[in-house]
């Protein structure tokens, strides 16, 4: 069917297909069943003999489709997509769940990914979808901070503050005193030599340069501080948020384990991640994928409703859902983009300097 917008043909004549094809959509999305022209009728206002010549001429353009012959039709991903282009409103979200999200958000005490993990939660929750945050690849990245503090007469926290915003520490076990060790020497001079760069480029033969630069004798923070980066690189490369397994579960398109499961390995694979998580740069946000629309196999029986939050001027990661086709978009993507919009004002007084 053309546009009923500017650029196509002009709604006189198609507003029939229009209207039923909207209210296939929306009754589909409620109660997961085939719509038959009988329960169109009443609402309408038409007759059930002229809705079945409408949903036929719909099916034979490729918006709708009948799984059965005795059952009634059910959207393509192509009738999907027109409604979602051009037949969805604005929604407004509950009260409520505004609420929750900046009482969220106005803990930014809080370490980051912790808060980000918390909206994932939320997000989840209120979609009854997967709900995932991913944050900045970690080229992006770059020390803001080293810190080294005793914290007992032998143990002493490992701290580095990233550009994104990240707080990566660790505990470690001295054998000597800590109180008589130079940590703030120690930290000083690291961070003279880590401060400003990227995180991807502090390798181990970097490291050891600098340690012989310090004269770090203590072999345990010198393990430590190794091991320290080691892990901070891993986790920044693999650094996504997912929530709502159990909510995926529970919809009807999901309780077959041979078709959920593929969903969730993508999910966890880290090259099909990147497909996933991608920040989205367009214009028209959130960015919507429909079934066979999404780069994945795995994916072409869900949807993905995503948009970005930025710290300050800088895009630095994706907020999204992937849920089935048979979704609320309108709901759906007003959420993504409160819960993007909302992270951005929040990050937006947080210092990268």
């Amino acid at each position: 069917m053309d546009s009923p917008r500017k650029g196509g043909v002009r709604m006189a004549g198609k507003d029939r297909q229009i209207l039923v094809l909207k209210h296939v959509v929306e009754q589909f999305v409620r109660t997961n069943r085939p719509v038959g022209s009988g329960a169109l009728a009443q609402g309408l206002n038409l007759s059930s003999a002229s809705i079945r010549n409408t949903m036929s001429d719909l099916e034979r353009e490729g918006l709708l489709e009948q799984p059965h012959t005795s059952a009634g039709r059910v959207p393509t991903d192509a009738g999907y997509r027109f409604f979602v282009d051009y037949l969805i409103g604005e929604y407004r979200l509950a009260e409520d769940e505004g609420r929750m999200v900046q009482d969220t958000l106005d803990v930014l005490h809080m370490r980051l990914d912790a808060l980000l993990a918390d909206i994932t939660a939320l997000l989840s929750g209120w979609s009854e979808c997967l709900a995932f945050v991913a944050v900045p690849e970690m080229e992006r990245c770059e020390i803001q901070r080293v810190d080294i503090t005793p914290v007992s007469a032998h143990r002493a926290l490992l701290l580095v503050v990233l550009s994104n915003g990240m707080v990566e520490n660790r505990l470690v076990a001295l054998r000597g005193d800590a109180g008589r060790m130079p940590l703030d020497r120690i930290a000083q001079r690291l961070n003279e030599r880590l401060r400003g760069r990227h995180i991807n480029a502090v390798s181990g033969p970097f490291l050891e340069s600098v340690f012989a630069e310090i004269r770090l004798s203590e072999q345990e923070l010198h393990n430590a501080v190794m091991a320290f980066f080691e892990t901070v690189i891993l986790s920044l490369s693999q650094r996504v948020f997912v929530d709502g397994t159990e909510a995926m579960i529970a919809q009807p398109e999901f309780q077959d384990a041979a078709t959920l499961r593929p969903v969730l390995e993508a999910m966890r694979d880290h090259n099909a991640g990147r497909a996933i998580y991608r920040i989205p740069t367009g214009e028209r946000l959130p960015e919507i994928t429909i079934g066979v629309e999404n780069p994945l196999e795995e994916l072409r029986a869900c949807s993905i409703i995503k948009s970005h939050f930025r710290f300050g001027d800088s895009t630095t990661g994706a907020v999204g859902l992937l849920g089935p086709r048979r979704m609320h978009y309108a709901r759906l993507s007003s959420l993504v983009r409160f819960v993007a919009e909302s992270l951005s004002r929040a990050l937006s007084g947080v210092s990268l300097d």
